[in-house]
């Protein structure tokens, strides 16, 4: 049996902590980067790589990689304590500290290619395009973000294994007229930590729809299919197209803002260069506080889909309180914490908005 209240108090405790903790670490980032700006640190170490005599591409992706590895450094102590320590704490996690780190430093890296790649691009634009590199370099983020929302089926770590969907009775509880709307079904399978659910992976024609083997293992199949016609609901409402139109104009629009507030189009040299990804990192925090919104909207605009569609409301009760109970905040299949249960809004709101839709369903009877 289920204990409601103990995952209510338990979702609620890490939310606060998931909220908290990113303020945190916009401060702690906020505090050493502009310290180290205006202790002219960007420009001792582009005197230092002799990027300042004599710039070149070469010279250029060493000064971008070693201030990276300063960035990764600084806040590997706050991603181990806010990560691996938080999520044991929570009992969220089953990994160790050595696998906790090995995935971490996999996705460090990852991240510093792109970031290494990215500003170079940048910088080779403002070369060819002195008056008008930040419009291009804005449309350029924009492209490539749209382009990795159509590659993410194919750009999904190693540790997530897929093989086709078979479930029958599955696919029997989704109603007739949606069964055609249904994307391509996938099963993966990940670590000791992988997510319960899954969701929609990609974007327009490469859009997969991913359930993960524990999911078919500890759901009923009417729970799996209740899952299904949610997500079938968010590409119906077109609030999956908004969310991938919205986060590629929010950093097209970011680079634009804040390449107009620094001096990078003065010279283009490294210290500009940093600046730039400093700048660039405080609006990427500030799309913690829009973005979540467009969540908001779009999972109880998916839960009234499928109420909409006949779905029974206790069904959909059973399935997020199932889901809270297995899943807490595992590892989503991108490698990212979810938020407990779902990412917004809370699991309080969504039982009240279930409750108050099976109400007005007893109350038409």
């Amino acid at each position: 049996m289920t204990n409601q209240t103990a995952l209510l108090t338990a979702g609620r405790a890490y939310q606060d902590f998931r909220l908290w903790s990113g303020i945190g670490a916009i401060g702690w980032n906020l505090m050493f980067f502009t310290v180290f700006i205006l202790a002219g640190g960007h420009v001792a170490l582009s005197r230092a790589l002799g990027i300042e005599a004599q710039p070149s591409v070469g010279r250029i992706v060493l000064g971008l990689a070693a201030f990276y590895v300063l960035y990764a450094a600084v806040n590997a102590p706050l991603e181990l304590l806010t990560g691996w320590a938080a999520e044991r704490s929570f009992a969220m996690t089953q990994r160790t500290l050595r696998h906790w780190l090995m995935a971490y430093l996999t996705g460090v890296t990852g991240q510093g290619v792109m970031f290494v790649l990215g500003l170079t691009a940048l910088w080779q634009l403002h070369q060819w395009l002195p008056g008008w590199w930040w419009l291009a370099a804005a449309g350029l983020v924009a492209g490539v973000s749209l382009v990795l929302a159509l590659l993410q089926p194919f750009l999904l770590p190693p540790v997530v294994r897929r093989k086709p969907f078979d479930a029958p009775p599955v696919v029997d509880a989704v109603p007739p007229a949606l069964r055609s709307k249904l994307p391509k079904l996938v099963v993966f399978t990940g670590d000791a930590d992988e997510a319960v659910n899954g969701g929609l992976v990609g974007w327009g024609p490469t859009t997969q729809l991913w359930i993960s083997q524990t999911t078919l293992d500890k759901l009923r199949p009417e729970q799996v299919a209740c899952l299904l016609v949610r997500e079938v609901g968010h590409l119906q409402t077109g609030h999956r197209t908004l969310g991938v139109l919205v986060s590629s104009l929010w950093l097209a629009a970011g680079l634009a803002v804040v390449a107009a507030l620094t001096n990078f189009g003065l010279n283009g040299g490294l210290a500009d260069l940093l600046t730039l990804a400093v700048g660039m990192t405080w609006w990427n925090f500030a799309g913690l506080f829009v973005l979540p919104a467009l969540g908001r909207r779009s999972v109880l605009a998916a839960d009234h889909f499928y109420l909409a569609q006949g779905g029974d409301p206790q069904v959909l009760r059973d399935t997020l309180i199932a889901l809270a109970e297995i899943n807490r905040a595992q590892p989503d299949i991108t490698g990212r914490k979810q938020q407990v249960f779902h990412p917004l809004p809370s699991l309080d709101t969504r039982l009240a908005h279930i409750a108050k839709a099976h109400s007005g369903k007893n109350g038409g009877q």
